[in-house]
């Protein structure tokens, strides 16, 4: 997302069981995602088993629930 919206808020969260990814700040006029859909679901989904790297299981990236939350509302606010 992050790659395709530079202007996107992207905030990883853990989460049970599987981790969560808010996204804010869409543009609902913009057609940039909608019109990449097929070629970004080429790019992001892969084959079972999938390999998955150690980062996204530890979810190294991810953070908690209430500072996504806050970190979402910043990052329109900022706008």
């Amino acid at each position: 997302m992050r790659q395709h919206g530079p202007d996107l808020t992207v905030v990883p969260v853990n989460t049970l069981p599987t981790g969560v990814v808010v996204v804010v700040g869409l543009d609902p006029a913009s057609r940039v995602l909608s019109d990449r859909y097929d070629s970004l679901l080429d790019e992001l989904q892969a084959g079972d088993p999938q390999v998955v790297p150690d980062h996204v299981l530890s979810r190294d990236d991810g953070g908690d629930q209430r500072e996504a939350v806050a970190t979402a509302i910043r990052g329109e606010l900022a706008r």
